[in-house]
């Protein structure tokens, strides 16, 4: 059975970088460069190397201390260079200036800041807390939260907010949920943690009365989208995470198996991806499930991997076999459905 995982862990990473290749060129071909960003070029492939290198060592069973010297090594020799991410670090994360991060990065979990963190924290994960080091991280989780605080000056009743491309978005790719999603993973100040709790709740007010759905950005009346990237399918797993976070608020967790009810009702949706398919609205599910242990979040899960399977031939994947809108996503969904409590949405929860 290893076999097979590793096989097709190594198949979702090649599918990656070619969806990683060829959104680099497109968009080098229109003069944008974005080699720093997380998921879409090259910076997901430095963060996501070192753990398929350690699965590797791992799978060969080589002795600990040995792989722990040697897989470094290789890690950087895979375009992983320590150099590369300190750079990023210090000439392009920290800088604060506008919503939109100044002349450093944006602050969204695609493309900017809040994707730097996950990867560094993926990175840690896998090969040891000081991978990526805290004195790398610390300041730009300061950089994050001074610059949700300044673009949040002219919101009532929001602690922080971000804008990409103009826009005010509340989703979990390119908004605020996704960022706070990321802030909630490391160990903040109460000052700090009160703000995300703000922010959260702030975001609770702005479902649709009628569905409880969640608006893609700030006043967009559009009521149609149940996916990871907008709508009720991110919120659902970064409030679950919330919860997780802040285990006495019970507010918190309520919002969250609210969300998982719309999901149910409107997320059996035309795609297969992750992002914005079927395959992502079902981890939503699996976030539940690790939050409540109630068996039928697992059930919904299998639920909408049973309609995936049943309607293939009529689902569309926007992206054959990449992993945020092609069946690589997919894949992954039905590898973690044999280990609920294991699960985790690839590219956002750890």
């Amino acid at each position: 059975m290893s076999v097979y995982i590793l096989f097709s862990v190594v198949c979702i990473f090649c599918a990656v970088y070619s969806l990683s290749s060829c959104v680099s060129t497109c968009l080098k071909i229109k003069g944008i460069h974005l080699n720093r960003c997380f998921l879409l070029t090259n910076l997901f492939i430095h963060f996501m190397g070192p753990a398929l290198s350690d699965s590797w060592f791992k799978f060969v069973h080589i002795k600990k201390l040995q792989a722990k010297d040697e897989r470094f090594q290789i890690c950087w020799n895979l375009k992983i260079r320590q150099t590369d991410v300190e750079l990023v670090a210090k000439e392009r994360a920290l800088p604060v200036g506008p919503e939109e991060g100044g002349f450093g990065m944006s602050y969204d979990l695609l493309y900017g800041r809040a994707g730097f963190l996950w990867g560094a924290l993926f990175v840690n994960k896998h090969l040891g807390d000081d991978a990526v080091p805290k004195d790398i991280l610390m300041p730009i989780i300061d950089a994050v939260l001074a610059g949700g605080r300044a673009g949040a000056s002219d919101v009532e009743d929001c602690p922080l907010m971000y804008r990409w491309h103009g826009t005010r978005y509340l989703g979990a790719a390119n908004g605020l949920a996704g960022i706070l999603h990321v802030l909630l993973h490391f160990p903040l100040p109460r000052e700090d943690a009160e703000d995300v709790k703000g922010t959260l709740r702030y975001l609770m007010s702005k479902r649709f009365p009628h569905s409880g759905n969640y608006p893609s950005s700030e006043g967009n009346p559009r009521d149609k989208l149940v996916q990871w990237g907008h709508g009720a399918t991110g919120m659902a797993i970064t409030l679950s995470k919330a919860a997780q976070v802040f285990p006495n608020d019970r507010e918190l967790r309520d919002a969250a198996i609210e969300a998982g009810e719309v999901v149910w009702k409107s997320g059996l949706v035309k795609k297969v991806g992750l992002a914005d398919g079927v395959s992502g609205n079902a981890y939503a599910f699996l976030s539940l499930y690790r939050l409540t242990k109630e068996s039928i979040y697992e059930e919904r899960a299998k639920s909408f991997a049973s309609f995936m399977y049943d309607n293939a031939k009529s689902l569309a994947s926007a992206n054959g076999y990449s992993l945020s809108q092609g069946l690589a996503g997919t894949v992954c969904l039905w590898f973690d459905l044999l280990a609920p409590d294991s699960s985790r949405f690839p590219g956002y929860e750890l």
